[in-house]
């Protein structure tokens, strides 16, 4: 039971320390010429690949599919087109904001999963997920300088989409939680990346053949 938990917790940090590493990415990106509506679709696009990739070899080492309800996979639709939104929110507030600022605004997820909770589950937070959200909040805040005179200048369209990415990563992880009680994970992240891919696909908006060429030069290097 330690042992599973200390797992668990390792896979969450990297997690989170991937949205790090994500954001100063994408303004790399964004640095080299590339819009934030043409990064949503790469990042759409390869994820898409990636899980399908992923499920072949699972048929190939003859793991079977789980059979979905219809109420199933317009769940996972909905978690889908949930992270697509979520998605576009965060590469677009990088565009406005600080990569310190954005990942600040992101983490506010961890105060608003408890209000979830205690809101549809009725269920009192218990006093280790306050204190972690307290401890997190509190590095965060230190770590991105929101505290100095700068951040009044910060763009007010970039902090509400900070704010309402908070919010669809709260509601992504409280859906995706009683999803995975009746569904691979595999199975359940290939819908959300072909979901997202949908979406960003009708986001994205037809660019020029120059710009065209400098993405596909972009994205096979």
């Amino acid at each position: 039971m330690q042992r599973d938990t200390l797992k668990y917790s390792g896979i969450v940090f990297l997690a989170g320390a991937s949205y790090g590493a994500q954001a100063t990415t994408v303004k790399i990106t964004y640095a080299a010429g590339f819009t934030w509506t043409q990064v949503v679709a790469s990042q759409a696009l390869f994820a898409t690949i990636l899980f399908a990739a992923a499920l072949l070899v699972l048929r190939a080492r003859g793991k079977r599919l789980v059979p979905l309800s219809p109420k199933q996979v317009l769940a996972l639709m909905a978690l889908g087109l949930n992270t697509c939104i979520g998605t576009v929110l965060y590469n677009y507030a990088l565009t406005l904001l600080p990569v310190s600022v954005a990942i600040t605004l992101l983490f506010q997820f961890t105060w608003m999963g408890i209000v979830v909770q205690l809101v549809v589950v009725r269920r009192r937070p218990r006093a280790a997920e306050v204190t972690a959200a307290a401890v997190i909040l509190g590095g965060t805040l230190m770590a991105s300088g929101m505290f100095s005179d700068e951040m009044g200048a910060l763009d007010p369209v970039g902090v509400a989409c900070g704010l309402l990415l908070a919010v669809s990563c709260t509601f992504f992880m409280f859906f995706s939680s009683r999803s995975g009680a009746v569904c691979r994970p595999s199975n359940a992240d290939s819908s959300c990346a072909w979901e997202r891919a949908c979406w960003a696909s009708r986001c994205a908006p037809t660019t020029s053949p120059a710009a065209r060429c400098r993405t596909a030069s972009g994205s096979s290097a």
